[in-house]
């Protein structure tokens, strides 16, 4: 099937979407738009859902209805996708194999001169229906790399403004003759009537796709499928002249009676409410029929533009008939009782026999699998008919298809080609034998294997960052410091240090082995640690930005130490070095290795047997590839990193497509042979589409103060993040260690040397004075230079950084007032649920909106100060750069919640030895 990308800039955020193609994606520019494609479902290829009132599965299934008055004429109802040996009208060859071609068939594809409409809804915050499109028409605008682009009739700009909402979009063909309503519980087509006029019966397709949260670039697929159901007719053996079997027969009218005709189609179920109240007779007059011999087979009666397209039915509502008008006078007449309902999406055929005294009769069941591969198996009746005796015939499948029958494959093969190209990987096995037992016309059931989609779909930041990382151009020798986070570099070559480095591509990477901050632009910035109770890791005042100058320690005894890493990126970081003769610290990111995640580097002190300073590495693209957020409010204005300060995306929104594959079963020997004469089947194996989830997001956070994170956020749902670094005790997967160094002692007192010091360890808040704080002695200025004393109230102060603060360079920590603005007025909240389990919440966001831009932010929880557990998961909890107390035993923070009522504080405060995340404004 051909897919038509349909584009109708629909404005999702600030994402821009890109279009799906059968075996390639196409590249455009959609002007952050939204992508449509439509796939029409092959005809029969309708699922256990779609029913009329029913649970029927879709088969190829033969049952006979006998003709009133003439025993030795039969009627063959078969339901489902079509037989082989079916030949179109003037085709007389016994070896001809035609396949099926009714009109509705032919519709495979939305072409560029069809138009179709969509609508389209999602609901809002008070949990309300809006419209977003009200059944605008569908236009072609160009074509491209053999590929239709389309949009919304008279509309050329990007123009619905929305946020997260979940749409649901529903669309059809033809533009006429459908009348479409929205109102009351469901989307329905209202009073659809079956035109009496064969020729002018038109294939009725529909699409529904949703309700889907359009977080990340991923298209929305409309699966058109098929809503009326196919009925022809065909002439079989022993029809010849009445009076003279030499001459051929023919049937010059059809007709079928009382068939109900109105209705109305729900959407959202995909059945039909019909009004058998109301019924016709349809007559397809034979201008021209065809010819047939008494021997002759199969021929089509009603080919192509005469395939009656009718309103899916139970035929036990009314006495429905069909009748048969043969050119030598004689009529054959059968009620239509046999079991099985019209169904939406599937061909009825009506075969006319003259001799079924004896013969070969197989059929079978169709399989809709799980698209995780459970629930399938067949079930195949196969016997030999001899007058009113039945027996037993095994049977075998022969062969696999998956071109609707054009071209098959042999079982053994563990590749599926069609047409010639090899387009699949076989996906399903089982034991393809069978007989039945006692009187033959049992039903032998085995089950299929069927593997899960192994080249899912993937979406989600997560996976376009990784993506981004893996497919970047390595660098080599490349001087973390010359280099903003977009990764520009420096005007001259000048560096400028800092605390935290990002990582963007594979490669090799230096940086000075110099204090945070303490170089800028190749000058060195005293004012970043020539303050009060500013210390290294010998306790003493800081008076040189080169470590081993300021320390006095030997180069001789130091060495450069991977400190602790999260397990996403185990053995990603190799070949840590430390070159005494340029004072670099230098890695290697490992291009198979590469991937999202946070590690520490520490210069470490091989005698004293502790770190000199360390620094914070963040493997991501976060800051490279997404913008800033610059709000202003009043005469405040503040440019926002696009991410939390080491945010790593887990895992990613895999989408399994549906997929199906014919069967061709035939009746063989004891010895495994087929039987020449006997007869055979299809049968369609097929699994449906869906979706796994399991985005989540985590955050280093940070005690107030330190330079040094702690890893990565509460992991239960992706332990890939726990902490891995060395000596790690394994603290419940939250990551530092926490017993180490006496820290954890009632009332130990420690100072900002013993931080530096132990870069791996996590403190907890003393149980005497101060308390909340996870040191003896706190400066007001740790992170901002320019603070003399505590903020009790948010504020705009300057900042000035410091070597302690946490964040890359051209950027610092916020001060007490970045956030005032961000209040329930100007904020929507949003959670992302597992559609595979409800009770578990993957994202939790909100984005705030402040005149015409608009920042997100991920919900972050915060590791409590008492007991170093990750607390919380509904909140999220943000430092500022600014004490908040005299003792400075808390600080400003920056705090919100989901629990109800949702609010959101501006003015919280938090004990510094609680440790949050950070993020960070521009320089």
């Amino acid at each position: 099937m051909k897919h038509t990308v349909i584009n109708i800039f629909v404005l999702l955020a600030l994402f821009t979407l890109q279009s799906c193609r059968d075996d390639s994606e196409a590249m455009f520019d959609s002007n952050n738009g939204q992508a449509f494609c439509t796939l029409i479902q092959a005809w029969g290829e309708n699922d256990n859902k779609i029913q009329t009132r029913s649970n029927i599965n879709k088969h190829e299934k033969i049952q006979f209805l006998p003709v009133e008055e003439d025993d030795n004429v039969q009627i063959m109802a078969i339901t489902g996708d079509g037989m082989e040996n079916v030949k179109s009208l003037g085709q007389r060859s016994n070896t001809d194999i035609v396949n099926p071609d009714t009109r509705a068939t032919t519709k495979e594809e939305i072409t560029s001169t069809d138009q179709f409409k969509i609508s389209a809804y999602y609901t809002d915050i008070a949990n309300n229906e809006q419209t977003l499109i009200n059944q605008q028409e569908i236009q072609k605008t160009y074509t491209s790399g053999g590929v239709d682009y389309w949009k919304l009739t008279g509309e050329n700009v990007q123009y619905w403004k929305l946020g997260r909402q979940a749409i649901t979009t529903y669309a059809w063909w033809p533009i006429t003759g459908v009348t479409y309503n929205d109102t009351g519980s469901g989307k329905y087509f209202t009073n659809y009537m079956v035109d009496t006029d064969v020729i002018n019966q038109k294939d009725l397709l529909y699409a529904k796709e949703g309700p889907q949260y359009y977080i990340t670039p991923q298209p929305a697929n409309l699966n058109f499928k098929h809503a009326l159901t196919a009925v022809r007719f065909i002439m079989g053996e022993g029809l010849g002249h009445k009076d003279d079997e030499t001459q051929p027969g023919t049937v010059t009218k059809i007709e079928l009676k009382n068939i109900a005709y109105k209705g109305t189609f729900n959407i959202d179920t995909e059945e039909w409410d019909v009004d058998y109240s109301l019924t016709r007779n349809f007559v397809l007059t034979m201008s021209n029929p065809p010819e047939m011999q008494n021997k002759e087979e199969n021929v089509v009666l009603n080919p192509n533009e005469y395939t009656l397209l009718m309103m899916p039915q139970d035929l036990s509502k009314a006495a429905t008939e069909v009748i048969f008008t043969m050119g030598d006078g004689r009529t054959f007449r059968a009620t239509l009782n046999h079991s099985d309902e019209w169904l939406p999406g599937t061909t009825v055929q009506y075969k006319l026999v003259g001799s079924l005294s004896q013969g070969y009769i197989i059929y079978a069941s169709s399989v809709n699998a799980d698209y995780n591969g459970t629930g399938g198996s067949i079930s195949v009746t196969s016997y030999e008919l001899d007058g009113n005796t039945t027996k037993p015939v095994g049977w075998k499948v022969t062969g696999y298809s998956i071109d609707n029958g054009q071209t098959w494959n042999d079982i053994n093969v563990t590749t599926w080609t069609g047409n010639g190209v090899p387009s699949v990987k076989q996906w399903i096995t089982g034991t393809y034998t069978g007989k039945g037992t006692g009187t033959g016309a049992n039903p032998v059931t085995t089950p299929l294997t069927m593997k899960k989609n192994d080249t899912p779909t993937k979406s989600g930041k997560g996976q376009t960052i990784n993506d981004n990382l893996y497919s970047a151009t390595s660098v080599s020798n490349y001087d973390l410091s010359q280099y903003n986070t977009k990764g520009v570099k420096n005007t001259g070559s000048k560096k400028s240090t800092a605390n935290c480095y990002i990582v963007h591509a594979p490669g090799t990477y230096k940086f000075p082995a110099v204090y945070g901050n303490s170089i800028v632009n190749d000058d060195t910035n005293s004012d970043a640690y020539s303050q009060t109770n500013f210390t290294n890791a010998l306790g003493n005042a800081i008076s040189s930005p080169n470590i081993l100058t300021d320390t006095g320690v030997d180069a001789a005894n130091v060495e450069a130490k991977l400190v602790w890493y999260e397990n996403a990126i185990k053995s990603a970081i190799t070949d840590v070095n430390y070159d005494t003769s340029t004072n670099y610290i230098s890695f290697t990111v490992n291009k198979s290795k590469i991937y999202q995640g946070n590690a520490v580097i520490g210069l470490y002190d091989k005698v004293n047997k502790y770190y000199l300073w360390s620094w914070h590495i963040w493997i991501s693209r976060a800051y490279m590839d997404y913008p800033d957020v610059t709000l202003t409010d009043g005469s405040n204005t503040y440019t926002y990193a696009p991410d939390h300060l080491g945010t790593i995306y887990m895992g990613r929104q895999s989408v399994y497509e549906s997929r199906s594959v014919m069967l061709r079963i035939q009746q063989v020997d004891e010895s495994g042979t087929v039987i020449r004469g006997s007869s055979s089947c299809r049968v369609s194996v097929s699994h449906g589409s869906n979706s796994e989830d399991n985005r989540m997001v985590a955050f280093p956070f940070w005690q107030w103060g330190r330079k040094d994170p702690r890893p990565s956020s509460y992991n239960r749902y992706n332990p890939s993040y726990y902490y891995t670094g060395d000596n790690a005790n394994g603290y419940s997967g939250y990551s530092m260690k926490g017993d180490a160094y006496g820290w954890y002692a009632a009332g130990a007192q420690i100072e900002m040397a013993d931080a530096i010091k132990h870069p791996d360890a996590y403190k907890q808040k003393f149980d005497s004075t101060p308390t909340s704080a996870w040191i003896a002695t706190v400066s007001y200025n740790w992170w901002n230079g320019n603070l003399t004393t505590f903020v009790s109230t948010k504020g705009h102060e300057a900042v000035k950084k410091t070597i302690y603060d946490p964040c890359p360079v051209g950027y610092h920590m916020p001060p007490s007032g970045a956030f005032k603005w961000f209040t329930e007025t100007n904020s929507t909240f949003y959670a992302d649920i597992d559609p595979n389990n409800a009770d578990r919440v993957l994202l939790r966001w909100r984005e705030f909106t402040i005149g015409n831009k608009t920042l997100q932010m991920y919900y972050t929880g915060y590791t409590d100060g008492t007991s170093g557990g990750m607390l919380y998961l509904n909140y999220m909890c943000l430092w500022t750069g600014a004490p908040r107390q005299a003792l400075v035993t808390s600080a400003n923070t920056f705090f919100c919640t989901t629990n109800p009522p949702t609010f959101i504080t501006t003015d919280a405060t938090a004990g510094i030895s609680d440790a949050y995340a950070v993020h960070p404004v521009h320089d």
